[in-house]
């Protein structure tokens, strides 16, 4: 058992040891490290001095305040960063130019922006020794690098090729007394813009309705109350604005700017209209002023009225007529009118077809029946149709004769030329005499065109129809002139499409509804039917509605009650908008966006925000 050691003994043992040797020469028990020495950094006479501590120590770290910028190695450092020994550390200043120029995206205006008049060294503050340091530098007054001078600014202007509208005065007190913003110091002067051509109507292009009691019989007459918009010979229609061309301008750079090149618009005066030197156009007899054509043409015409006081019924016939139709009774089934004009019908419409150029009115009711205005006018009529058709078999014909001919030719064989469009037309091309059929059927039921016209298009569709004469033909010449006379038609109506062509009834059940224009419903709505036009939809009366089928417009849908408790979905489609007073079920769509609507909303908005749809609106 060993003894224990008194303090006498441990104090006697401690005397008798070498501690320096025995201290030196052995380290710390138990795996213990010496600290060594720190390394540190330190700033003195503008460097940046880096004092190597012992291997085991800890590195010394540095970062630097704007505009100060440290390279380590040659390398920027962007952060705190601790150095190793052997580091070589070099300092800069990111220093901004004194003064800048900028232009705008226009080109019209120049801005010079003094930052400050002198540019002075930088001195690093002077830091001792530490382990982590930020290096901070402070400009020296005593040492100017650099100054900014008027000549300067202008040798960089015109460097830039900024020559025009120069502001000197500016340029000066801005040297004098600098503000550091930015200042307008050179100015283009923008072009003045053109004036397109305009046109200014003296008539109004809207059909009213209006009762007024005859002042003989002090009786309403109800078979008048339609006012169609009319005028009386001599009267001024219209007048034409000319285009003004704009004034050039330039940057500042000195480089022309133009101004586009104004639109004109060509005026065109039918029979009945003179068109004066200076634009003005004159009624040359009564009636229903007319616009007609595009953008760039217009044509104006005073339209003739073809009237029927009853209906239109298997004993008047079909009406087809180059004007304004005005039918006083009813438009039974099967019927058909083509106006190249406007039509108005006080009475109702049963499966029957409306088309026309212009506008069409119905004040009865619309049933199962089409009605097609403007552009929709111009396809769906018969005389367009059949005269487009057989215009386009006459080209091809006549390509197809001239490919069969060569082959011919390269047989060393000969067929008189007859010959071949007569068999081209009996085995290749057996639309021909059908389309010149329809053609001829057409122009027979026409009630109102010039005798020439007529009988010019009739002789020659009718050569069609001859195989006699078809044998006889030596060249190519009867064919384009029939081609030419056929196209020329067509064209024709094609122009007659007016400028304003709506389609306004007061109320449709299983009606197909087409417009240029807008459809515009008056009284008690639509049921089942289908509606598309390239305006607006607008129904009018508070208590209208629209149930079933599909309602699509270009712009925007104005309606009261939409969709029912039952039945087929009602689908609405807009450009742009879409509002109801009240929606029961149903589908929206407002530009690519749809939604389907499962319960009733009141006072409902859609429309299009941030590329999706917004329906707004309270639960009814």
């Amino acid at each position: 058992m060993s003894r224990y050691m008194n303090e006498d003994e441990l104090l006697s043992l401690i005397k008798k040891m070498n501690l320096a040797s025995e201290l030196q020469a052995e380290p710390l028990a138990a795996g213990l490290a010496s600290p060594g020495t720190q390394s540190k950094v330190k700033v003195e006479n503008n460097k940046i001095i880096l004092l190597d501590g012992t291997a085991e120590a800890e590195f010394a770290s540095l970062e630097a305040v704007y505009p100060v910028q440290l390279l380590r190695n040659g390398k920027v450092l962007h952060e705190r960063t601790f150095l190793e020994p052997g580091d070589h550390i070099d300092w800069q200043v990111d220093e901004q130019p004194l003064f800048r120029m900028e232009v705008t995206a226009d080109k019209q205006e120049a801005y010079l922006q003094i930052r400050a008049k002198q540019r002075y060294g930088w001195r690093l503050k002077e830091q001792e020794a530490r382990a982590h340091l930020i290096v901070e530098a402070e400009e020296d007054p005593n040492v100017v690098l650099e100054s900014v001078s008027f000549a300067e600014i202008m040798k960089q202007l015109q460097s830039k090729g900024i020559v025009k509208n120069l502001r000197t005065s500016a340029i000066f007190q801005e040297l004098q007394q600098p503000s550091g913003e930015r200042i307008l110091v050179a100015q283009g002067v923008p072009p003045e813009p053109s004036e397109d051509a305009r046109l200014e109507l003296y008539f109004s292009e809207e059909v009213t309705s209006e009762l007024k009691e005859n002042e003989m019989t002090k009786t309403i007459d109800f078979r008048n109350h339609l006012q169609i918009p009319s005028v009386k010979k001599g009267d001024l229609i219209a007048r034409k604005f000319p285009a003004k061309s704009g004034v050039t301008g330039y940057d500042v750079y000195g480089e022309l700017i133009h101004p586009a090149t104004p639109k004109d618009i060509t005026l065109i005066a039918k029979d009945n209209v003179e068109i004066t030197g200076d634009g003005e156009v004159y009624a040359q007899k009564e009636g229903r002023p007319r616009i007609m054509g595009n953008a760039s043409i217009k044509y104006f015409d005073i339209s003739t009225s073809y009237v029927i006081s009853g209906d239109i019924d298997l004993k008047t016939g079909n009406i087809v007529f180059s004007g304004d139709v005005i039918v006083y009774g009813n438009v039974t089934e099967g019927m058909i009118i083509e106006s190249l004009g406007n039509v108005y019908i006080f009475g109702n419409v049963f499966q029957a077809t409306i088309t026309a150029t212009g506008s069409i009115t119905v004040k009865g009711n619309i049933i199962k029946s089409n009605l097609y205005s403007g552009y929709f006018g111009v396809i769906f009529n018969r005389l367009y149709v059949s005269c487009k058709a057989l215009s386009e078999q006459l080209v091809m014909l006549v390509q197809a004769a001239r490919q069969l001919s060569q082959m011919i030719d390269s047989r060393g064989q000969t067929v008189p030329l007859g010959q071949v469009l007569l068999v081209l037309m009996e085995s290749k091309f057996k639309d021909i005499p059908r389309l010149s059929s329809e053609a001829l059927d057409t122009i027979r039921s026409l009630q109102r065109i010039s005798a020439k016209e007529l009988e010019d298009l009739k002789e020659k569709v009718l050569i069609l129809q001859n195989s006699h004469a078809i044998v006889a033909f030596d060249s190519y010449n009867p064919i384009y002139s029939i081609q030419n006379l056929v196209e020329e038609t067509y064209l024709m109506v094609e122009r007659m499409q007016e400028v304003t062509a709506n389609i306004d009834v007061d109320q449709a059940h299983l009606a197909n509804l087409k417009s240029t224009g807008d459809i515009l419903i008056r009284k008690e709505g639509v049921l089942q039917s289908q509606l598309f036009c390239k305006g607006n939809i607008i129904f009018f009366d508070r208590n209208s509605v629209c149930r079933g089928g599909q309602l699509e417009a270009h712009g925007t849908i104005s309606a009261m009650l939409v969709g029912g408790d039952y039945g087929s979905e009602t689908i609405l489609k807009a450009g742009k908008r879409i509002m109801l007073q009240r929606m029961n079920s149903g589908r929206i769509c407002v530009g690519k966006y749809w939604k389907e609507i499962l319960t009733p909303i009141v006072h409902m908005t859609a429309y299009l925000q941030d590329r999706g749809l917004v329906v707004e609106g309270q639960q009814g």
